[in-house]
């Protein structure tokens, strides 16, 4: 068997979008975390403050049932909550939410209730007993909770609308009354009235997945600049998405240890991100719009993938191959093919479509051609960003 190599399109220029090329920032910058301080037992739900404040649900089932609040750094201010049925004493705690006034919100599902607290643990009252919820957010003007069903409650209880479905997780929108819910396929933006308005993100079962497809939604987040966070520990990426869906970008396992077995993520005013993960929290800074994607390596190559594309009767093996990278990144391919007897050399990988992803971020579709009976083995992509970060990848057509 001779094997050869096929040099192509050499070095091609994505710059498609006119904003200037940004330095690569990572996502995976920790500016904070309480390691070290104060551990955590079991930190299973998180929500920031309008003052920025913290507070984390530490929840293990039995034993530890309370609620640390902690300042932007990350160092401890208070503790409250127990275990128990009283006032004030919690069982089986599922979720925590804070509202525009700094009062603080805690499904306390053991006892089939909601209990409100001052910013200093102070309980004020129990709500709305039998709702059954376990996941809570609170938004402009109402509290949002899902069971099922999903509910939004003026601050006085009442019901504003009531919407069948999956009892997912929650996160108010920064205004508008708007309310983000996982669902089955991805993440539904609710309006005020109860209506659906878009859905972000595309869950597929099975098969190959493209840029703003998942594989299961994990823990998710909104920003105040308009960007939804979601983590899919299956694919092992976390992505952003602009409120109407559009995809912004996916980064990688590598510089996302901690995020990908988050039990949840909140984000503050300011656009830094909370992850809670186990017996710690870590504030991830400068994510409002970071130079994506944010692999460490660099520009990261994602998504790439090579899908067959000819009817199977022509004279040429046709592939389309698709990938996403960074915004005025400069691009090698060298396609690796293979025949008995014969050089497979000569043949060309050609750019037919680029599309913009998000800001500085771009969508790139090519086609790989080789003669029939020439095997494609593999397509290697080697991108280098304006400030030289290299990154590369090897993408497998399907057998």
């Amino acid at each position: 068997m001779v094997t050869c190599a096929i040099k192509v399109c050499a070095a091609f220029v994505l710059a498609l979008l006119a904003a200037p090329a940004a330095s690569m920032a990572t996502f995976g910058q920790v500016s904070g975390t309480n390691g070290g301080k104060e551990p955590f037992v079991a930190a299973r739900a998180i929500a920031v403050a309008p003052d920025g404040s913290v507070y984390v649900l530490d929840a293990r089932k039995g034993d530890v049932q309370r609620v640390r609040r902690l300042t932007r750094e990350l160092d401890p201010i208070l503790t409250f909550g127990r275990p128990g049925s009283g006032p004030g004493e919690l069982a089986a705690a599922s979720d925590i939410a804070v509202d525009a006034g700094g009062d603080v919100y805690v499904t306390d599902v053991g006892n089939d209730r909601i209990q409100k607290f001052t910013a200093d643990g102070v309980l004020i009252d129990e709500r709305w007993s039998g709702t059954s919820a376990t996941h809570i957010a609170a938004g402009e003007g109402a509290i949002y909770t899902a069971g099922p069903p999903l509910r939004g409650l003026n601050p006085r209880g009442a019901i504003l609308f009531s919407r069948e479905g999956r009892g997912g997780a929650l996160a108010a929108g920064p205004s508008g009354g708007e309310i983000f819910q996982d669902v089955v396929d991805g993440i539904a933006r609710i309006g005020p009235d109860g209506r659906l308005v878009n859905r972000i993100g595309d869950v597929v079962d099975r098969g190959a997945v493209g840029p703003g497809g998942l594989r299961a939604v994990g823990a998710f987040t909104v920003s105040a600049a308009g960007r939804v966070f979601v983590v899919d520990g299956i694919l092992g990426t976390l992505q952003q998405f602009e409120f109407d869906g559009r995809f912004v970008s996916a980064c990688t396992e590598r510089s996302l240890r901690r995020v990908l077995v988050a039990s949840d993520l909140a984000a503050d005013p300011s656009g830094d991100v909370y992850v809670a993960e186990g017996t710690r929290v870590t504030r991830f800074a400068d994510v409002r719009a970071p130079a994506v994607p944010c692999d460490e390596t660099g520009p990261a190559i994602t998504l790439a993938r090579l899908v067959r594309a000819d009817a199977g009767g022509s004279r040429r093996q046709t592939y389309r191959l698709q990938f996403a990278v960074a915004e005025r990144a400069r691009i090698d391919l060298t396609a690796t093919a293979s025949r008995r007897g014969r050089s497979c050399a000569g043949e060309r990988v050609t750019p037919r479509r680029l599309a913009a992803a998000g800001p500085r971020f771009v969508a790139a579709l090519l086609t790989v051609t080789v003669p029939r009976g020439c095997r494609l083995e593999s397509v290697r992509l080697r991108a280098r960003d304006p400030v030289g970060n290299v990154a590369s990848v090897r993408v497998r057509p399907p057998r």
